[in-house]
């Protein structure tokens, strides 16, 4: 259920849902109970404190990301051409090979990556999506010098505070479990500035 709210939430169209959907109401299976007046069609509004807490969080913070991150609901559609020549294109797709996407219908994982510099913000998302039954390794792009890609969420363990992001010790790929949504931003390291920074201040020396 993580990984279908990624989906939605993290695509760049107009995200549709179900009131309940947040706290996995699920009308015992019933997708058009428009006619039952019974407890398949009522909606518990405290349904999220039974059991449900947790993917209520979830959800709650996931939109909150969203909204944070302007490249995720653009008002245009992002294009696959790197039209501010900025070294990217707004929208692309990666997979065990940077810069291409396995899009035929047998393939199970993908990887789509957004420039923020379309929406005026200093970052990229990767994000790999792996809904095979085992572990893959996704390849990605180069990051501009300075940049690191950090860790933001895994569905297997939830959304990151952004000052408990971890960094990804390999720039060059991402090891996503089976079944496993996996989001990384890559943006510039504090580090990086700090000793450019003191670089800059010993040559002023």
């Amino acid at each position: 259920m993580k990984n279908a709210w990624c989906m939605l939430l993290l695509s760049a169209g107009t995200p549709m849902i179900l009131a309940g959907d947040e706290f996995c109401n699920s009308q015992l299976g019933n997708n058009n109970p428009y006619c039952l007046d019974n407890e398949i069609s009522w909606l518990d509004w405290k349904g999220y404190k039974s059991g449900n807490s947790e993917m209520f969080r979830f959800v709650k913070d996931l939109i909150a990301f969203r909204k944070k991150h302007k490249i995720l609901h653009m008002g245009q559609e992002l294009s696959m051409t790197d039209s501010l020549s900025c070294g990217f294109p707004g929208i692309s797709y990666h997979s065990s090979s940077a810069w291409y996407g396995e899009l035929d219908g047998q393939n199970r994982k993908i990887g789509v990556m957004y420039c923020g510099k379309y929406a005026d913000e200093d970052e990229l998302i990767y994000i790999a999506y792996n809904m095979h039954w085992m572990e893959h390794t996704f390849a990605l792009p180069a990051l501009p010098s300075g940049y690191r890609w950090n860790v933001a969420l895994d569905t297997s363990e939830g959304i990151l505070e952004e000052d408990k992001w971890r960094l990804l010790p390999d720039s060059r790929q991402v090891q996503v479990s089976s079944r496993t949504v996996t989001v990384l931003i890559g943006r510039k390291h504090k580090d990086v500035k700090e000793s450019n920074r003191t670089l800059h201040n010993h040559h002023k020396a």
